[in-house]
C-alpha cells in the first residue's frame, strides 16, 4: 500500500508568514517542532520515497509552502 503525508515547509518565508502575517501569538518553533526535513528522513528510514509533489508546484522543496509525500512500505 501507500501512504501520503503532507506537511508544511519550515523556511524563512513561512517562518515570517507566521509569525508577521498571522500574528498567531506563538513562536513558530513551538507550533512547528520538526522541520520537512526531519519528516521526511523519518519516513525514508521505514517508506520507499515515490514522490514528492511541492506546493506551489514550481518552488524547490526547500522554498515552497508545503510538500506531499507519496511513499510505499519498504
Amino acid at each position: 500500500g501507500k501512504i501520503y503525508v503532507g506537511v508544511p515547509v519550515r523556511n524563512k518565508l513561512t517562518d515570517i508568514f507566521f509569525e508577521k502575517i498571522c500574528r498567531i501569538g506563538i513562536s513558530v518553533g513551538s507550533m512547528h517542532v520538526s522541520s520537512h526535513r526531519k519528516v521526511l528522513d523519518a519516513l525514508k528510514s521505514k517508506f520507499d520515497i515515490n514522490k514528492i509533489i511541492t506546493f506551489p508546484e514550481f518552488f524547490p522543496m526547500d522554498t515552497a509552502f508545503y510538500i506531499l509525500i507519496e511513499a510505499t512500505k519498504q
